[in-house]
């Protein structure tokens, strides 16, 4: 796809996030994702990132604060409680596509030197979940693996926000060690995110 395609594409998700319903909502937000991720990286041989549009991140905000608002935590998930399989998936698809935004435009601001999205605005929001959760697609497995799951944290979830009051030193606290024991590749980005932009 070339980066003309790109930029054309981009302006009819823009434009129609407002009356998406919620499956659409997070493939378009995962569709931009890929996109953004072109526009910013359009050949091997490329030796710096382009400097975009500031309009688009711009655009790219409203969509990420739209989709946030239309709800990124489960009513199970604040009772403790297991989710239905499908939901889980569908809320946690969501959770990773805004933060996979949020990670984008983070990188390309440390880049270019430029006002980054705040990403302790999503501190309210779990952490990304379990490894062993995300990669289950078997409904039943993957009930048994959240019920173990919730027995594990006994109810005192790990958060987003917790990442900037990790500790220093050579054990990072009781939690963050628990947390991370079950990580994937992804919840490791942000953890290190998370040190990187906390207060020294």
């Amino acid at each position: 796809m070339s980066t003309e395609h790109v930029k054309a594409c981009m302006p009819l998700n823009f434009s129609k996030y407002q009356t998406m319903n919620e499956g659409n909502l997070v493939t378009a937000l995962q569709a931009l994702s890929i996109y953004t991720i072109i526009l910013l990286f359009p050949s091997n041989e490329q030796t710096a990132l382009p400097l975009l549009e500031e309009g688009m991140f711009r655009q790219l905000r409203l969509i990420v604060y739209h989709a946030a608002g239309s709800g990124l935590i489960l009513d199970e998930e604040t009772s403790h409680t297991r989710p239905p399989f499908e939901t889980w998936v569908h809320i946690t698809t969501k959770r990773r596509a805004i933060l996979t935004l949020y990670l984008i435009h983070w990188s390309y601001s440390v880049y270019h030197r430029l006002p980054s999205f705040d990403c302790k605005e999503l501190g309210f929001m779990p952490a990304p979940c379990a490894g062993y959760l995300w990669r289950e697609t078997n409904k039943v497995r993957w009930e048994g693996l959240y019920t173990r799951w919730l027995a594990q944290w006994d109810g005192d979830d790990y958060y987003q926000w917790e990442f900037y009051s990790i500790e220093e030193g050579v054990r990072i606290g009781h939690r963050a060690e628990k947390w991370f024991e079950d990580a994937d590749e992804f919840g490791m980005i942000f953890m290190a995110i998370g040190k990187i932009l906390s207060p020294i």
